[in-house]
């Protein structure tokens, strides 16, 4: 029977990747923080430091790893640097919508019909 719930807090926090650094198994670290041995597994993967002679555990280099892989995750956005300037332009020289839209109608992301 499984010990972990993985429907929701999946994430480690940069605490428990402390209680990594001990020498544990880990099945033994996925028993103590309540969480699924596969979780633990990848975190060790990611958190891995390649020293002279031997590969350490890094609780920093995790979770910069975790922050990194977390910016790229979602939808980009629409909203790119032009089409920020041309707003700010409207709104600097007090344009209407309807002179914004002809002077920029590549600009507009809405569905003609």
């Amino acid at each position: 029977m499984q010990n972990y719930s993985n429907t929701k807090g999946k994430h480690l926090t940069l605490i428990e990747r402390w209680h990594n650094r001990k020498p544990r198994s880990g099945n033994q670290i996925a028993r103590l923080l309540c969480k699924a041995p596969q979780t633990i597994h990848h975190e060790l993967k990611w958190g891995r430091v390649q020293l002279k002679t031997k590969t350490k555990y890094s609780a920093e280099v995790a979770q910069a790893s975790y922050d990194t892989r977390r910016r790229h995750c979602g939808r980009p956005s629409k909203f790119t640097k032009v089409l920020n300037a041309l707003i700010s332009k409207v709104v600097r020289e007090k344009l209407s919508l309807e002179v914004f839209s002809q002077a920029f109608p590549s600009c507009l992301f809405t569905n003609a019909v």
